[in-house]
């Protein structure tokens, strides 16, 4: 994938997912379906994969994405850091996180979180032991899809335009949305559930990735 984990999910609030043109949904998915309030206890618990962190709550999903950080030590009061008894202090939150040295250059790890619960614009399905994970976008809706078998790992898949917007386009309705210097903004698709299927079943969804239970 050309995005992490964390720029397709985070971003996706904004319509941005990935570097392509956005792929949006006009209403959340499967169409014609009741929206849950919760997540069942089957897709419940947190995974990780590659130092990204997903925890699937009852009533929200929580990211996490952990990057390594170089800063000056010139610059620490620029970030709102300090150094305290041999760590990093985040002086805002009070976290503290251990760091190395190379010069005037301090390395350490910073740790995101986004939480999001389900409401109106985080609209979460099932269909077929599928959960269909539709967050708004302002034009549309980002579409993903969660599922696990038994104790194994936590899929999450989404479309990936830049290689399959014409098989998309045969077999579900897409409208192209151009703004106002006639480019390309976002691709809007109005499909019905049977449709949505026929997209899932022909591995359509196959920008995907496997998140391990964490221990």
């Amino acid at each position: 994938m050309s995005a992490s984990r964390w720029s397709i999910l985070v971003l996706s609030l904004w319509g941005l997912a990935s570097a392509c043109t956005p792929f949006l949904f006009e209403e959340p998915q499967p169409a014609g379906l009741a929206a849950l309030a919760r997540f069942g206890p089957e897709v419940q618990g947190a995974f990780v994969a590659d130092g990204d962190t997903i925890w699937v709550e009852e009533r929200a999903v929580v990211l996490s994405e952990s990057s390594e950080v170089r800063v000056a030590e010139t610059d620490l009061s620029d970030r709102e850091l300090d150094i305290r008894n041999g760590r990093l202090v985040h002086l805002p939150t009070g976290q503290t996180m251990a760091f190395s040295r190379d010069g005037d250059t301090l390395t350490y790890t910073a740790t995101e979180y986004l939480r999001i619960g389900i409401s109106d614009t985080f609209v979460v399905k099932l269909d077929r032991g599928v959960y269909f994970a539709n967050l708004y976008a302002g034009d549309g809706w980002s579409l993903y899809l969660l599922n696990r078998e038994g104790n194994a790992d936590l899929r999450l898949r989404t479309i990936n335009v830049s290689e399959d917007l014409e098989a998309i386009q045969a077999l579900i309705p897409v409208d192209t949305i151009r703004n106002a210097e006639g480019e390309i903004d976002y691709y809007l698709a109005r499909p019905s559930r049977r449709e949505l299927w026929k997209v899932i079943k022909q591995d359509l969804f196959h920008d995907d990735n496997y998140f391990e239970p964490l221990e």
